[in-house]
């Protein structure tokens, strides 16, 4: 077959999409959701550096942790930060931290950070939050 469309299925259930290497061809290596994420940052920051918006990249990964400790944080984060003029790989980052609190993250990542100030201002930075 050429192609395959999954429609709705993937953003109700994220989890599908990491067995399709492995349905497709035969790769007996399953990567975590945090793996696959991490992976992307790198093409994400290929198109950040080309002038793409970094809400164009997180918004349709949003439902990714859906069910899990820490989506509503995720969720909270990236869309809150993402569509800020400017926005970079620190606010990937900061969404990764939450629900990503034991494993290692990308290089200067704060630990801490987990949100955005919703203080009802556009110029919110990130801000660590309380665990």
């Amino acid at each position: 077959f050429d192609g395959v469309m999954l429609g709705r299925a993937a953003y109700q259930t994220p989890d599908l999409l990491l067995d399709v290497d492995g349905a497709l061809f035969g790769d007996p290596r399953r990567l975590t959701m945090i793996e696959a994420l991490l992976i992307y940052r790198s093409y994400m920051a290929d198109q950040l550096a080309r002038g793409v918006g970094l809400h164009a990249m997180t918004r349709h990964f949003l439902g990714a942790f859906a069910g899990k400790p820490g989506a509503r944080a995720w969720r909270r984060t990236l869309s809150e930060g993402a569509p800020r003029p400017g926005a970079g790989l620190e606010v990937f980052d900061a969404a990764l931290v939450c629900v990503n609190r034991e494993a290692p993250l990308p290089l200067g990542t704060d630990s801490q950070a987990c949100n955005v100030n919703s203080a009802n201002s556009p110029s919110s930075e990130l801000v660590p939050t309380q665990r």
